[in-house]
């Protein structure tokens, strides 16, 4: 009955991060594969903590981030068609870019004035 379940209402579980640098300004990231901005993040490997597969996200999108260490903020849920997504969200305050990454995929605003 479980499997049943599952297979008609699946969940993917993903970890995002809300990150804030020294003046205030929250960093967001645009795909390639979907519109808009949003904070960067992604999915949680099967049997990957979510803390873990967040700052994996960061590095692979961002080039990488430093920070104080991560703040979890809670667990927030969102329909995407038949499935939900559980999405894991962290803080990251005081943060500064490691390098610019050469990916396509992902274009970074930090938001000017």
């Amino acid at each position: 009955m479980m499997a049943a379940r599952a297979l008609l209402s699946p969940v993917a579980f993903g970890a995002h991060a809300l990150i804030v640098n020294r003046e205030g300004k929250v960093l967001l990231a645009r795909h390639s594969y979907k519109g808009g901005w949003s904070l960067p993040g992604g999915g949680v490997d099967r049997g990957e903590p979510a803390e873990a597969a967040m700052l994996r996200e960061m590095k692979e999108e961002l080039g990488g981030v430093t920070s104080k260490p991560p703040v979890f903020i809670g667990l927030y849920t969102r329909k995407a068609g038949w499935a939900t997504n559980l999405i894991a969200l962290y803080r990251l305050d005081e943060a500064a870019r490691v390098r610019k990454t050469e990916s396509t995929s992902a274009h970074v605003m930090l938001p000017q004035d």
